[in-house]
């Protein structure tokens, strides 16, 4: 009994809490977190012309040239191209002026689309070895636009050199 005694004695009675796991599991968790995180931002200006459509499409966005339709006008990078007015056809309110389109295309909007062609051209391939210019453009485009609009402006991008169409939609909350 004595020697049990001194045993129990011996112990110390001041045990610490060891954290150590803990730690490595939330340094993984960490790591997991940082790598597997995107963010994809788009500038969008909100006005009262202008609202995105809603969606419940997942994908990310890469930065390219970017067409923005308001209810008042066309925007190529930021820069005002072309003001559209009122349509001519019955129930078409907003539409690009005949003034504006030639053999189909718009080439307000052309032209700087094919600049843009040109400087993405000149880009060295990023670090996938991809080419700087993938043929791909980001629109814009009010919710209320009409068809025949988005239809001018798609086709004129085509003809600049663009074959993928990739629209800006705001994910729907509901979803």
């Amino acid at each position: 009994m004595a020697r049990r005694r001194a045993r129990i004695r011996r112990l110390p009675t001041d045990a610490g809490l060891s954290i150590t796991s803990l730690m490595d599991m939330m340094t993984i968790i960490l790591v997991f977190l940082l790598t597997n995180y995107s963010a994809n931002v788009l500038p969008v200006q909100p006005s009262d012309n202008f609202r995105l459509p809603l969606s419940t499409a997942q994908g990310d966005l890469r930065v390219t040239a970017t067409i923005i339709v308001t209810r008042e006008a066309v925007f190529v990078d930021g820069q005002r191209v072309l003001s559209l007015g009122p349509g001519t056809e019955p129930g078409v309110d907003l539409a690009v002026p005949d003034a504006e389109k030639q053999d189909g295309t718009v080439p307000a909007v052309y032209d700087p689309l094919v600049a843009e062609v040109a400087a993405m051209r000149q880009l060295p391939a990023g670090e996938d070895g991809e080419p700087a210019f993938r043929g791909e453009i980001l629109m814009q485009l009010d919710r209320r636009t009409p068809f025949a609009v988005v239809r001018d402006l798609m086709k004129t991008a085509g003809a600049a050199g663009f074959g993928t169409f990739r629209f800006v939609v705001v994910a729907d909350p509901g979803q």
